[in-house]
């Protein structure tokens, strides 16, 4: 873990401590709450609504901690489930001696 309880490195490096959560993270174009970033859209239009009108985006000064997140994000995930090569040899050893017979196996001094 990172100081100050930041475990990202890209966003711990770009936080600025004189700054808010919402001010440090809506500057690295991230926000803290998803319902307002991305909002319902609502089935009612009110009569008086004029279509003209669009909220302002905020300005993103630290694009580059954005990127990095997408970037990272979009690397494959290495696969941590691999068997060790003694388990490997073990099984292989088993298979090759006792073929299908799982009792015998189970009572093989190698399995314990």
């Amino acid at each position: 873990m990172l100081h100050g309880g930041i475990q990202c490195s890209h966003i711990h490096y770009a936080w600025d401590q004189t700054k808010s959560v919402r001010q440090n993270l809506a500057e690295m174009g991230l926000t803290m709450d998803p319902n307002r970033a991305v909002p319902l859209i609502k089935r009612k239009v009110k009569a008086m609504e004029v279509d003209g009108e669009e909220r302002l985006k905020e300005l993103v000064w630290k694009p580059y901690v954005l990127n990095d997140l997408e970037g990272e994000a979009s690397l494959p995930e290495k696969k941590g489930n691999m068997l060790s090569r003694d388990l490997i040899n073990c099984v292989c050893y088993m298979v090759e001696n006792h073929g299908e017979d799982y009792k015998a196996m189970a009572l093989e001094e190698k399995n314990y």
